[in-house]
């Protein structure tokens, strides 16, 4: 997969997440990070969708692959208030 095929799972990504169809953000979320883990901002976004849902395990998850956290109670998502893990 290219990286122009992850820009634009990225981009319908966030056009899905518009129109709150967040399962399929998640989904072209999860293709990109497959192909391009080191980017961790995909996995913030990620985990933001997943407590949409709330799936907050699989958010903070996610959260602790994207800020690099190992041992954490608590986690705090900057747009959406505090989680606990």
């Amino acid at each position: 997969m290219s990286r122009l095929q992850v820009s634009a799972f990225i981009s319908r990504a966030y056009a899905y997440e518009k129109i709150n169809r967040i399962d399929e953000a998640i989904r072209d979320l999860s293709q990109a990070i497959i192909v391009r883990p080191e980017f961790k901002q995909h996995y913030l976004t990620r985990a933001r969708l997943y407590k949409k849902l709330g799936e907050i395990e699989l958010a903070v998850q996610d959260y602790k692959k994207g800020k690099g956290f190992q041992n954490s109670n608590s986690i705090t998502f900057s747009e959406q208030g505090s989680i606990k893990s």
